[in-house]
């Protein structure tokens, strides 16, 4: 028995993937931009991260941080799969990557409930910007464990297959969004 042939791709020319190429782009602007007014305010008079604000552990934004990477690579193996027709292969890394991308969910509201127990808060330039970019990152994590779901439901059924895996595709491609974001964000925000 050799190799399975890799089927057409559903959306050769693009078209499907537009609009979502498109939102994707325009989020990533968004990100870009408060990612730059956060480190414009941050030069600020008003001190950053705020006085008597402890620091949280250093494991703590490190987890999610490892969790996203984790749905990221349990997807673009699943979307190999999809691609070659190994059906039951991408069934079992779309639930590893959803109960990945559930944890991701749970361990960045936790980090969110720790840093503002410690002070994190919109109280100041700087604070504001977090908070609207923490917010902004949560959104999307919350949007990708959804559309995991919804996907993860139409591959149980057989919607989606080798032919059609347009919305597979989509969804791989918010998490890797997902996924560049919230490590930049990592690194900017809690490493540098």
């Amino acid at each position: 028995m050799g190799d399975v042939v890799r089927l057409p791709d559903a959306d050769r020319d693009g078209r499907q993937s537009l609009g979502v190429s498109l939102y994707l782009g325009a989020s990533s602007l968004t990100f870009v931009l408060l990612l730059s007014l956060f480190l414009v305010v941050r030069t600020d008079a008003t001190p950053w991260p705020p006085r008597g604000a402890s620091s949280p552990p250093a494991w703590l934004p490190l987890l999610p941080t490892l969790l996203v990477g984790g749905v990221a690579l349990a997807l673009r193996a699943g979307v190999q799969d999809l691609l070659a027709a190994r059906l039951i292969g991408l069934r079992r890394r779309l639930s590893v990557a959803l109960a990945l991308g559930a944890a991701y969910a749970l361990a960045g509201s936790a980090l969110w409930v720790v840093l503002s127990s410690r002070g994190y808060r919109a109280q100041s330039p700087p604070g504001a910007v977090f908070v609207l970019l923490f917010t902004w990152l949560g959104v999307h994590g919350i949007l990708g464990v959804g559309t995991l779901a919804w996907v993860r439901r139409g591959v149980k059924s057989g919607r989606y297959h080798a032919l059609n895996s347009v919305h597979v595709r989509f969804v791989a491609r918010l998490w890797y969004f997902v996924a560049v974001h919230w490590i930049a964000a990592w690194i900017l925000l809690f490493v540098l």
